[in-house]
């Protein structure tokens, strides 16, 4: 727990380093947040494919598996 802590620190380091040494305007900010929002996405859609791909080689589709009712 105590290095995934510090692990999310040190990934915050740059945003906080680069605020400080300048001041970012709010468009810049919107423009970061939205970078951020799409590679966020990109990267959710890379884990649904390979985790559908993963379903499909058990031999199941993800619609069958989300049609079955859950017990």
């Amino acid at each position: 727990m105590k290095s995934s802590s510090s692990a999310s620190t040190s990934n915050k380091a740059p945003h906080s380093a680069s605020a400080s040494t300048s001041n970012p305007s709010p468009q810049d900010e919107l423009n970061s947040v939205i970078q951020d929002q799409k590679a966020i996405k990109d990267t959710l859609q890379s884990l649904t494919g390979s985790i559908k791909g993963f379903i499909a080689s058990l031999g199941g589709s993800p619609s069958d598996r989300a049609s079955a009712p859950s017990q």
